[in-house]
């Protein structure tokens, strides 16, 4: 099938590595299953169904692993959580943030998120602090910080952007329109 070499094509970058793991492991699966001709469905019961059970994982693994760089270049003199420079990449103001929390809660024994180092980050609902999104080391993470993130962290924005995306491109393949967008099972199973 025509579809199929499509679909490998784009199956490759699913295993990227700025990919929050959780969701490599499953694309492998999701890719495995349209290759061996699973029903529309089956998948889009599959897909809801994940994106409950993220919720469930540990923060780390859905969260986006990447390496910063030029922190300095984007970095702007004033108080914590000063406006950020416009245009500053999205995983550098988690990093600053992460490093402005630091300085918030007064924690010295952890250092903060330096050029060149990997963190994971991950966008925020909207919360008091005012963040969109927030970094973490991945080790010696401060509880509060950590506890932050677990509060505020949007599954929703996480799934649309990482993984909404590459999906859709496999239901377009398939000639299957878009993904289920939420968990609204219930119509599958009404008998009026």
């Amino acid at each position: 099938g025509h579809a199929v070499n499509k679909l490998d094509v784009k199956g490759l970058d699913v295993v990227r590595s700025s990919f929050p793991p959780a969701f490599r492991k499953f694309m492998a699966e999701v890719l495995h299953d349209i290759l061996n001709d699973i029903d529309k469905p089956d998948l889009d019961e599959k897909i809801l169904a994940f994106k409950e059970h993220m919720k469930t994982l540990d923060i780390l693994e859905v969260m986006f692993p990447t390496g910063v760089k030029n922190i300095k270049k984007w970095q702007v003199r004033g108080p914590i959580f000063s406006p950020r420079k416009t245009g500053t990449p999205v995983h550098v103001k988690s990093a600053m943030n992460y490093n402005d929390l630091l300085k918030k809660y007064n924690i010295k024994a952890v250092r903060g998120v330096i050029n060149g180092e990997k963190i994971r980050w991950t966008y925020l609902k909207p919360n008091s602090l005012g963040m969109s999104q927030c970094a973490l080391k991945g080790y010696d993470d401060p509880e509060p910080i950590v506890n932050i993130i677990k509060e505020n962290i949007d599954y929703n924005k996480i799934f649309k952007s990482a993984f909404a995306n590459k999906l859709n491109d496999f239901y377009g393949a398939m000639k299957w329109g878009s993904i289920p967008e939420n968990n609204n099972l219930g119509k599958f199973f009404s008998f009026g």
